[in-house]
């Protein structure tokens, strides 16, 4: 099976049916009298409830709420301040910035999301080895967030984000190809058949990744 039928399979979900409960949360009620936050302004609070002590859900509902109803201008405003936070030789922050805009699930937020999911590992990471707190893991758990976040998109309905997944067998890097084999598997439900045709696809060294299970 090709990667092209494999991004068709995505896209339509036909017949290994798609999970839709990766994490349900319902946001807040939208109220036309209040007036609409910058998206700016829901940027900085997202980040700040996902570094503050405490429980972010709420926090979040609301955020989510905003972002979406802001869409493309959100879209706009998430691209820059990512592109800001890539100025810093802080890689926690650009994996708080990248979560958060994943927690939004702002469908206009794809293409920067697929762009941070392939960016290629820069050269100073994969040469400083592979340890938990090593520059190459820091990377890697930014591309596997926005992946997990290209997931969440195609959850909700998002073909295109179904697709760029679908796309990320081929990453060179071999952890980041784990993270979209059990991004499939939650777009698609954890079945022998959903394992039968990513087997299909997969590269023959990478069949390690589907290890054993999936229900009939």
């Amino acid at each position: 099976m090709t990667i092209r039928m494999m991004i068709a399979l995505a896209v339509g979900c036909s017949s290994i049916g798609c999970a839709v409960d990766t994490e349900p949360s319902e946001p807040a009620p939208i109220r036309h009298d209040e007036p609409d936050r910058e998206p700016a302004a829901i940027l900085e609070d997202v980040e700040m409830a996902l570094l503050r002590p405490g429980d972010p859900h709420e926090a979040l509902a609301v955020a989510r709420r905003d972002a979406k109803r802001a869409g493309p201008a959100y879209a706009v405003a998430a691209r820059r301040h990512y592109e800001e936070a890539a100025t810093s030789e802080d890689p926690l922050r650009r994996w708080t910035v990248v979560t958060g805009i994943g927690h939004m699930r702002v469908p206009e937020t794809r293409a920067l999301l697929q762009e941070i999911a392939s960016e290629p590992l820069p050269a100073h990471a994969a040469d400083a080895g592979h340890g938990d707190f090593a520059p190459a893991a820091y990377e890697q758990m930014i591309r596997a967030r926005a992946i997990e976040a290209l997931r969440d998109l195609a959850i909700e309905g998002d073909t295109r984000a179904a697709s760029a997944i679908v796309e990320g067998l081929e990453y060179p890097d071999s952890f980041l190809r784990v993270t979209v084999v059990h991004a499939l598997l939650d777009l698609w439900g954890d079945t022998v058949a959903a394992r039968a045709r990513l087997r299909g696809v997969l590269r023959e060294e990478d069949h390690w990744m589907l290890g054993r299970g999936g229900a009939e």
